[in-house]
């Protein structure tokens, strides 16, 4: 062994020896302040909190937009109760078991929902609840005057306190593969229902299908295609509409209603009456709107034959 390898490994030794009292005293505090309560010790859900926090200080790659929110809804999620997601009593659609099958088909066909509650006389004494997938195998062989209570159509629900934790309800679901409950009060009466859906929207964010409807957008139908629409509507509503795929313009901001896809295309805020027109055939024309953001927009396909702009 050589002079210098010798030398080095005793500077190297004596660095060890003089950091490590340092270290030990170091952690010596960490574990008494532990003890005490003054601080917590390090867990999984901090680190994370921890990383996606660093993510958007550093605007680093670790995480898509997509997987932060995700991450982020799954961290809230244990605070939250059953009630805080349910659909309120007064605006759950069921039917009777004394209905007859033909009134079971017409209350699918508007409630555009794939399960419905079954009660007796009230909300209040439930049966359970019917798929329409048992419906649609039962519309040959089942006479439409049938009452529902005669006919083997009704599978059994959940039932679940307003407290409970929503995602102990989605474990529970999960097993029983029971994908609707209902929520009750202390005496036993129905408070509202909760469906599978509701449940993973919590985690995932809404969700939507071809049935669901736009709320409050008011959608106002004007002739050859075009609409008149409430600039808060999603993105994804207006694109359904007008059969044509949207993407924002911009990545740089989380962008959801088309009042801000038109602004970010633009990058500003147009003004009243003012007309833009996008590569994917549309123009929009601003029909009432301030500075600060736009409330309300037409929006029509480019007539056949003109080009875009």
């Amino acid at each position: 062994m050589s002079q210098d390898d010798s030398t080095e490994r005793n500077s190297t030794s004596e660095a060890l020896r003089k950091d490590a009292p340092k270290e030990r005293h170091d952690s010596w505090i960490e574990r008494f302040k532990i003890a005490l309560g003054l601080k917590a010790p390090a867990s999984i859900r901090d680190d994370l909190e921890d990383a996606l926090e660093e993510s958007e200080e550093r605007e680093t790659d670790d995480f898509t937009r997509e997987e932060k929110r995700i991450l982020r809804n799954l961290l809230t999620a244990r605070d939250i109760r059953v009630q805080d997601v349910m659909v309120p009593r007064g605006s759950i659609i069921g039917i009777s078991d004394g209905a007859r099958f033909s009134d079971l088909r017409e209350l699918f066909a508007s409630a555009a929902h794939s399960r419905l509650p079954v009660y007796s006389e009230t909300l209040d004494d439930p049966r359970g609840m019917i798929h329409i997938r048992d419906m649609f195998a039962r519309l040959e062989s089942v006479a439409l005057d049938a009452k529902i209570a005669d006919i083997d159509l009704i599978r059994p629900v959940l039932f679940a306190p307003g407290s409970m934790p929503a995602l102990d309800l989605l474990l529970e679901m999960q097993a029983k593969r029971i994908h609707m409950a209902l929520v009750i009060d202390e005496y036993g009466a129905t408070d509202g229902l909760v469906s599978l859906e509701d449940l993973l929207e919590i985690i995932v964010g809404e969700i939507e299908d071809e049935h669901d409807i736009i709320e409050d957008a008011e959608v106002e139908t004007l002739g050859d295609g075009a609409i008149a629409i409430n600039a808060h509507a999603a993105i994804d509503d207006v694109a359904r509409l007008m059969n044509v795929e949207l993407e924002p313009a911009s990545d740089e901001h989380d962008i959801g209603t088309i009042g801000g896809y038109v602004t970010a295309f633009l990058g500003r805020v147009p003004v009243k009456g003012e007309v833009v027109t996008v590569p994917v055939g549309l123009v929009f024309t601003v029909l009432d709107g301030d500075s600060r953001r736009l409330k309300r927009i037409k929006i029509a396909p480019i007539p056949p034959g003109e080009s875009i702009a």
